[in-house]
């Protein structure tokens, strides 16, 4: 689980990481999770 809470702003950069953080995860067979993103990163994602 990826808590997002201190995050306010996120990029290309930053979805592009986690999705190689969530590939890698199912890869290993863990479950992968980003919770609590603020207003402005969930509109993103």
């Amino acid at each position: 689980m990826l808590d997002l809470t201190a995050v306010s702003f996120i990029d290309s950069s930053g979805i592009r990481a986690l999705c190689r953080a969530a590939d890698e995860a199912a890869r290993r067979g863990v479950a992968f999770q980003a919770v609590e993103a603020s207003g402005p990163v969930a509109r993103t994602l």
